[in-house]
């Protein structure tokens, strides 16, 4: 029996297993609790798709009384998911019209020749892209940039183990660069809606995107001090001569990008009001006619905008069409979704609190 197999079981029987047990625990608790491991042992091991797993509480909570359908599907239009929904958009565009590649590349051009700079450069250009693209798409990306510029380095220095030591470091700082900048916005990586969205869920004050931007960007950056200076000074200390030919390895990516389009330039006008409009929220809530203004309208008008305006290529082709929507992670936007509806089940069950009785009583 292949792993997958072996998963498939395990979840339901689990279920089923809890579900039967003698009732020792109020409100369906156990009940509850087959269902958490169920999903658990499917999203961990990947048995089925990850948007599926996260359809199973539409079908468990109403056929066990822990939610009715009503209630149920109701976590899968939570505005979060529809502001996670506005920024994956955002990202879309900005990747369609590469204006994040030539962002990047007008980052890593100001930082200049010395490998310590490039290091940088290359760290700040991946930690700002991955405030409102994925990591996984914004460490694609400058991969390959990245290459680029230790084959260079290879060309210049005869030393196989100075070349590796740079070329872990160059590495190592774009992944934990992607990372650090999906930490500093509230659209940055999934956690951190689902964060807010069970905080919402739990009737706290609600994590607007201003609220989290000045929150984690101070943190953000200490974060990314301290990795880069780890990751030059420490642990591959790098006493490379200046890197001639790295601005003109720039120079040529960025000719093949050519001009900024009209296209880059609207999309760049439609990320720059969308962020300002989610910093400056708070300010325009006060005036009457915006009095309802909120983060998940910003992200979805600006998701609008972009279907709607023009390219300048041709005035029937906007920004965005549908068409390029097949690259937007929906799975992710149906996992959202599932963990509510588990954090609404296990607080209509009481399980938390019954957990929390456990671990008082066990200590």
């Amino acid at each position: 029996m292949n792993k997958r197999t072996l998963a498939l079981i395990a979840g339901p029987a689990l279920f089923t297993a809890l579900s039967l047990w003698p009732e020792s625990v109020n409100n369906g608790q156990l009940t509850m609790l087959g269902v958490l491991l169920w999903m658990l042992i499917w999203w961990i091991s990947n048995a089925v798709p990850i948007g599926v797993t996260s359809l199973l509480p539409m079908i468990l909570f109403p056929l066990t009384g822990i939610l009715d359908l009503k209630g149920t599907t109701a976590n899968y239009a939570n505005p979060i998911i529809y502001l996670f929904f506005g920024g994956f958009v955002l990202g879309l565009a900005l990747e369609k019209w590469q204006l994040h590649k030539r962002i990047a590349l007008n980052i890593m051009k100001a930082a200049g020749e010395s490998p310590q700079r490039i290091i940088l450069g290359s760290m700040l250009a991946t930690a700002v892209l991955s405030m409102w693209i994925s990591n996984t798409a914004t460490t694609v990306m400058m991969l390959p940039i990245g290459m680029s510029v230790v084959s260079l380095l290879q060309q210049k220095i005869d030393n196989p183990k100075t070349t590796r030591n740079f070329g872990v470091t160059l590495m190592l700082g774009i992944a934990y660069a992607a990372n650090l900048g999906g930490m500093a916005t509230l659209i940055g990586t999934p956690p951190n809606l689902v964060l807010a969205g069970l905080v919402e869920e739990a009737g706290l004050p609600a994590l607007g995107f201003a609220n989290w931007l000045f929150f984690a960007l101070p943190l953000v950056i200490l974060l990314f001090a301290m990795v880069y200076l780890l990751n030059t000074k420490v642990f591959f200390k790098l006493r490379l001569p200046q890197l001639s030919g790295f601005g003109q390895l720039i120079k040529n990516e960025l000719r093949e990008l050519g001009r900024m389009s009209t296209a880059e330039k609207r999309v760049l006008v439609v990320l720059s009001s969308t962020a300002l409009l989610w910093i400056f929220r708070a300010q325009l809530n006060q005036w009457a006619p915006l009095a309802n203004l909120s983060d998940t309208i910003i992200a979805i008008t600006a998701a609008v905008v972009l279907f709607v305006s023009p390219s300048g290529n041709s005035l029937a082709k906007p920004l965005l069409d549908w068409a390029d929507m097949t690259k937007l992670p929906w799975g992710i936007l149906l996992l959202f979704g599932g963990g509510i509806s588990l954090a609404k089940g296990m607080e209509t069950t009481q399980m938390v609190d019954t957990v929390g009785l456990w671990i008082s009583s066990a200590n």
